[in-house]
């Protein structure tokens, strides 16, 4: 097996977590700059040896895919033509930076401050989601 790679795009930063080789746990990474997380996450996945990613997909509060959930879309498209032949999934991230910011809080971490962790946290979260499936 191979390592997956989970994104939490956001609108400023993106939130990257990596699972372990055997496909069970997730680790927050890293977070990136919007600007700079195309080549950044390039970087990891040449390191790590991924071969798939997992997007965070956001639903609206009616349960349907709006602008932001297109943002994601978008930039899943300009990852999969910078890095060709890496699968790309999508999953479902409702609440998950809620659940990051718990997390963190319980951790002592000072999310307010650390807003970078928040980012990372979900997209282990996102993993752990898929993961579990």
């Amino acid at each position: 097996m191979s390592k997956i790679l989970a994104v939490d795009v956001g609108e400023k930063r993106v939130g990257v977590a990596i699972s372990d080789e055997l496909q069970i746990l997730s680790f927050p990474v890293a977070t990136f700059d919007i600007e700079t997380a195309l080549e950044d996450i390039a970087n990891i996945i040449k390191e790590e040896g991924v071969k798939k990613i997992i997007i965070g997909l956001p639903r609206e509060m009616s349960g349907k895919m709006g602008e932001k959930a297109k943002e994601s879309r978008s930039f899943a498209l300009e990852l999969g033509k910078k890095l060709k032949g890496i699968r790309i999934d999508f999953e479902d991230e409702t609440g998950t930076s809620l659940l990051a910011e718990e997390r963190l809080k319980k951790k002592g971490v000072n999310f307010r401050v650390e807003k970078g962790r928040v980012d990372a946290e979900a997209a282990a979260i996102i993993l752990e989601g898929y993961l579990r499936k």
